[in-house]
């Protein structure tokens, strides 16, 4: 509307002072055209397009376009331990049964999720990383799982649930004498969990409290040294079960038998340690969300610099106690949060964007999906179910935490470009308008013709705003602060780009127009193509400058964007053409420039360059951007 009006007032101004009506009405439309920055929604689409490029390249898959952006704006990364920050190739290293091996190894290769195939004589095992190592671990010590199913057909199956935290199925004896047949129930899952649940040893013997105590330190002990525990359990059953009714298959699971422990390792990811120093580097704060045993987590987050005091780790039950309030207050020390289940997970993002916090949460299972909702970022990994993956706007193909730390680092890079593209065509939007003001309001003739206007437009506004959705990123793109969600994408420092160093530019642009062509008699063809020159070309000098605001243009690296180059490239290829080749003079009302007049120009464009570094000199004294916000 703004843009409308002033093309009007150029109009009857122009017309009042008995201008040629079609002159005037030409440059109206022209000088409208050229200070709406056009190409500001596309530059902006494919600065988000290239990120999400970039990010695919990290083995990271972005849903949704303008999550890329938002990337730069975490804070805080709520993520699970296996996969992301360990390799998820678990490995059974102890398998301690109680009482019948080949028992417990029945429950480690039945209470399982994960499905064997065979290829061409070999197998493949498939399924979540414990499942994997349970089955495998029991098909590598002899256990035959066809002569199994044989002689232990699947009754009804309860899949892993994170508030029961184990798996049981229930299989029928083919074996089993008399009429009635016996149904075995084979568990395995937390082993405090069965624990409580068991009443005897494998070997029959009933299990005393000394015999509780001394499981659950051998317990303990294993988890301090990192390992994931699973415990195994069993049961026989005389008589049928519902297979269509959980809510009964779970209350069948007591008064179980006791088969030990297995102790699965998962490694720490190699690179995960320096992944956690960028990080925190970077001012984004790290959680640990894990369905662990407590000790687990701790030994494992000792080893990447964790906090594990009492009030940096917290257990689920812990976090079912505290109220909405008291966990946004608690959540500022918690580190580690082990035991979970998908209503925490819920539950730790609230309280994080309750305290301003702008969140990135992981998950795979089903459950998941409300806590990625809810989260400013939901992560999927790669083995997440498809309802997690449609609630995630991140889905990594990798697991690693190094893929989501690459995406946040792509989201900062978006956001400068953003800024970039923003503050190059609006700094020379209202230019022509102010130039073809000054001259009417002064009584001159117009500066500039409507084609050369047009002409300035299209190299100006052309291939460099595309060219710095390139941008690779400046270095210190991850030693800021988060972006706040409410920055405004043209700070302080862009404002007076935009607004000031351009407004002085347009009163020089003025002054130039008025000193050739008043003070010294120039020609006015002449006059006006050195202020062509100056409109069209002073952009190609300062995009220089605007590539970076954090540093001075002598430390940028210029070689790092082939298509800016490119296009800047082009655009001195429009203009000297258009100034120095005849038929070009003829279409555009041009006359070639002195070596003197033409040295006026780039003179004119580098002072140009000389304004803006001084802004960012003063912004860059005045405003640390350097992060100094304190995170575990």
């Amino acid at each position: 509307m703004v843009v409308g009006i002033s093309a009007v007032v150029i109009f009857l101004i122009g017309l009042f002072e008995g201008l040629a009506w079609i002159d005037v009405f030409t440059t109206a439309v022209a000088v409208a055209v050229s200070a709406i920055p056009e190409g500001l929604v596309a530059a902006l689409s494919v600065v988000l397009a290239v990120s999400t490029q970039r990010i695919l390249k990290r083995q990271g898959l972005v849903r949704r376009p303008i999550a890329a952006e938002t990337l730069g704006s975490v804070t805080v990364i709520c993520s699970d331990k296996t996969g992301t920050l360990t390799e998820g190739m678990m490995k059974v290293e102890k398998f301690m049964p109680d009482g019948d091996e080949q028992k417990a190894l029945l429950s480690l290769a039945l209470a399982n999720e994960a499905v064997r195939e065979d290829i061409n004589g070999e197998y493949r095992i498939h399924g979540e990383a414990t499942d994997r190592a349970k089955l495998d671990y029991a098909l590598s010590h002899g256990l035959d799982l066809a002569t199994v199913n044989a002689a232990y057909p699947r009754r009804a199956f309860l899949p892993f649930d994170s508030e029961a935290k184990y798996i049981a199925a229930w299989h029928d004896d083919v074996e089993s004498p008399g009429s009635q047949k016996t149904i075995h129930c084979f568990v395995s899952g937390a082993p405090e969990i069965l624990l409580e649940k068991s009443s005897q040893h494998g070997d029959g013997r009933l299990i005393s409290e000394s015999d509780r105590r001394e499981i659950i330190k051998n317990i303990e002990d294993l988890a301090a040294h990192g390992y994931r525990l699973i415990g195994l359990a069993h049961k026989v059953i005389s008589g049928e079960i519902d297979p269509d009714n959980d809510q009964a298959l779970h209350q069948l699971v007591i008064n179980l038998t006791w088969q030990g422990l297995v102790a699965v390792r998962d490694p720490i990811r190699a690179d995960v340690k320096d992944t956690i120093r960028l990080t925190r580097r970077a001012g984004v704060r790290l959680i640990m969300v894990t369905g662990d045993h407590r000790l687990t987590a701790m030994a494992i987050g000792r080893e990447l610099g964790f906090r594990t005091g009492t009030e940096n780790v917290v257990e689920g039950l812990q976090l079912d106690q505290y109220s909405d309030d008291d966990l946004a207050k608690a959540i500022r020390r918690i580190d580690i949060c082990v035991r979970v289940n998908p209503e925490h997970k819920l539950r730790i993002v609230k309280a994080l964007l309750k305290n301003g916090e702008a969140v990135a949460m992981t998950g795979d299972g089903v459950n998941d999906a409300p806590a990625l909702k809810a989260a400013d970022i939901g992560v999927a990994v790669g083995s997440a179910t498809d309802v997690t993956k449609e609630a995630a706007d991140l889905v990594l193909l990798n697991d690693g935490l190094a893929t989501i730390v690459g995406a946040i680092r792509e989201g900062r890079i978006a956001f400068d470009n953003i800024k970039k593209v923003t503050v190059l065509l609006l700094s020379g939007s209202f230019t022509a308008f102010l130039l073809i003001m000054a001259s009417l309001v002064l009584g001159l003739p117009l500066p500039l013709t409507a084609v050369q206007i047009l002409w300035g437009n299209l190299v100006e506004n052309g291939l460099p705003n595309f060219a710095l959705a390139f941008e690779p990123g400046e270095s210190d793109v991850m030693d800021r602060r988060p972006i706040s969600r409410s920055a405004p994408v043209l700070d302080s420092a862009g404002k007076w780009i935009v607004f000031g160093i351009a407004l002085l530019r347009d009163f020089l642009l003025i002054g130039v127009f008025y000193w050739y062509y008043v003070r010294w008699g120039g020609d006015l063809a002449y006059v006006r193509t050195i202020v062509f020159a100056l409109l069209s070309t002073d952009s190609l000098f300062y995009i220089f400058s605007i590539k970076t605001f954090s540093q001075p243009i002598w430390r940028e690296d210029f070689f790092d964007n082939w298509y800016l180059l490119f296009s800047i490239g082009l655009g001195f290829v429009m203009m000297i053409p258009a100034i120095y080749l005849p038929v070009m003079n003829r279409f555009l009302g041009t006359i070639p420039l002195s070596a003197r007049d033409a040295a006026v120009v780039i003179g004119i464009a580098l002072f140009d360059v000389c304004l803006i570094e001084v802004v960012k000199f003063y912004y860059n004294r005045r405003v640390d951007t350097r992060n100094a916000v304190a995170v575990s």
